[in-house]
């Protein structure tokens, strides 16, 4: 597992695990204890804070690890989510559980260490992190399902148009491929919008939530013409709504 491979893993925590690094923003107690190292994780203007209960939570439900097996280790090293991210990953990705990683993690002490015992390869991430984007953008705002998103961003779609594809297509009607065709070089997502007779407020509604998009080349979601504002990115998997 080398440096590229080990890159490419911490790449995916900016691009994915700020979904549990910073989920909890609205919904955690003001206790005084925000994110990581810094009291507080911040990503554009919104300062992000979870506890541990919701941490394990996040990552049972991004990565597919047992919940259980995340609050055990978080009961005994609180509020280590720098930790539980990659091991969350090597252990979706490898097909490990989250306990086994974290122990070999705990006897080498170095993650590239710890993918090299599971053999795992930068290909191998990559896939991993295809695979945890395609179901960002698979929601049940969009007309997409996760195997759709995914063929989509192996075409080389950005991540950022695919969902606004699939948006504009469930509110239309029309399939998000074709919806891609219609966005070109000089137009912007609202014009798409337009073209389809939808309000760009559809857009809005589905980013409303929060969409990081970070990254090169993939922007900071889908821009509005006419002088409008970007429609506000901040990390993804924000806190869920109560009943």
């Amino acid at each position: 597992m080398n440096r590229k491979c080990i890159a490419a893993l911490m790449a995916g925590g900016l691009l994915l695990g700020a979904g549990f690094f910073g989920a909890a923003a609205q919904a955690a107690p003001a206790d005084g204890h925000g994110g990581p190292q810094s009291g507080h994780h911040r990503m554009g203007q919104a300062s992000w804070r979870m506890n541990d209960e919701e941490a394990a939570a996040r990552a049972a439900e991004m990565f597919g690890v047992d919940e259980a097996e995340v609050a055990a280790y978080l009961a005994e090293n609180p509020r280590a989510f720098r930790e539980v991210f990659p091991c969350s990953m090597l252990a979706r990705t490898s097909g490990h559980t989250f306990a086994e990683v974290m122990a070999i993690y705990e006897e080498k002490g170095d993650w590239r260490a710890v993918g090299d015992s599971l053999g795992v390869t930068r290909e191998m991430i990559h896939e991993t992190m295809g695979e945890l984007m395609a179901a960002r953008i698979a929601d049940e705002k969009t007309n997409l399902t996760p195997e759709e998103a995914r063929t989509l961003l192996r075409e080389g779609y950005n991540p950022r148009d695919v969902r606004a594809a699939g948006v504009l297509g469930k509110a239309s009607g029309k399939n998000a491929r074709d919806i891609l065709a219609m966005k070109r070089i000089n137009n912007g997502w609202d014009d798409v919008a337009k073209e389809l007779g939808l309000d760009a407020s559809v857009l809005r509604e589905a980013f409303r939530h929060g969409w990081m998009m970070g990254g090169p080349g993939m922007g900071h979601g889908p821009r509005m013409r006419g002088g409008e504002e970007p429609i506000p990115v901040p990390p993804p998997m924000p806190p869920k709504e109560t009943e």
